[in-house]
């Protein structure tokens, strides 16, 4: 397991990798991969990282801690749902209007718990097929025609999972939401390809300490989303 704390990205890649990039972040108001994200991108020389979550005052916090990080880029917060094509649409022009333009849109946002097939509810199919897929293309959209078309590009990239592979028992939800992200990242790579918009897909696995890995390693939570919020907040 990598020591996420001893771990300097700035020995591997140029630490001037990201200078003068905009990032636009979704996701990471539970910290975990994508904070790490944002956090890697400031301090490779990014000008602005910006995060959007519901949980804005959470948010408020991993954004202060980021800012306090960084060696001179920075980051703000940006309050908002991805599955509200409206505030998706407000929030990029936000941060066009801020800085410019957007170079990098990450789709880090997600939601999940355990559930079987047979137990989870429509309206919780819904919510993580929303939060995931749809949000997916909802700020890849914004930002394609509200920046990467009018400022010669940009790079998307989409946190997706294997779980849609070989199929995995109780992630019929998150499976299905998965699936879907990998078919919009195929579509939009053709489509906005011509547009120097290189779209890709990461599937980073379960890391240890994370709000997913907590949620999804306790079997006594299954088909109970309340109690599977609380895991996570145990653990911490």
């Amino acid at each position: 397991m990598v020591d996420r704390s001893r771990l300097q990205t700035t020995k591997i890649w140029s630490p001037e990798l990201m200078k003068g990039k905009v990032a636009f972040i979704t996701g990471g108001s539970n910290r975990g991969m994508i904070s790490e994200i944002a956090k890697a991108y400031l301090q490779h020389g990014a000008t602005a990282v910006a995060l959007m979550a519901r949980k804005a005052e959470k948010l408020a916090e991993v954004v202060a801690e980021l800012n306090a990080a960084s060696p001179g880029g920075k980051a703000i917060a940006v309050p908002g749902d991805v599955r509200k094509s409206d505030g998706c649409a407000d929030a990029v022009k936000s941060v066009v209007d801020q800085f410019g333009r957007i170079d990098v849109l990450v789709n880090g946002a997600a939601g999940n718990f355990l559930a079987s097939a047979s137990k989870l509810s429509t309206n919780g199919f819904r919510t993580v097929m929303e939060i995931d897929t749809l949000g997916t293309f909802n700020m890849s959209r914004e930002c394609f025609n509200q920046s990467f078309s009018k400022h010669g590009g940009g790079v998307i990239i989409n946190i997706s999972a294997e779980l849609h592979w070989n199929g995995s028992a109780l992630q019929a939800h998150s499976a299905a939401a998965k699936a879907g992200v990998d078919a919009l990242t195929k579509v939009m790579a053709c489509e906005w390809g011509p547009h120097k918009v290189r779209v890709c897909g990461l599937v980073p696995g379960a890391i240890a300490g994370t709000e997913g890995m907590s949620r999804l390693s306790d079997i006594s939570t299954m088909n109970d989303r309340e109690a599977s919020k609380s895991v996570h907040a145990k653990n911490e």
